[in-house]
């Protein structure tokens, strides 16, 4: 797979996303709510949510795979 830059990844079928720091990582922009990121990501699968910090509660974090069972993002 080629990523915007032109960077090939070492493994098949795995993107190579680029990073522009304070603003996004590969279709990934910071602050994007968790359906946003479903939207962006449509064939990971949600492997784990999490609180983010226990005084907001409110706030979380997911984990994303490519595979059912190898975290990625």
């Amino acid at each position: 797979m080629v990523s915007e830059a032109g960077e090939t990844s070492p493994e098949p079928g795995r993107p190579v996303w680029v990073l522009n720091p304070l603003e996004s990582i590969g279709p990934l922009h910071f602050g994007m709510s968790a359906d946003e990121v479903r939207a962006a990501l449509p064939e990971a699968f949600e492997l784990n949510r999490f609180s983010a910090d226990p005084f907001y509660p409110d706030i979380y974090g997911l984990q994303l795979g490519f595979h059912p069972a190898v975290p990625a993002v």
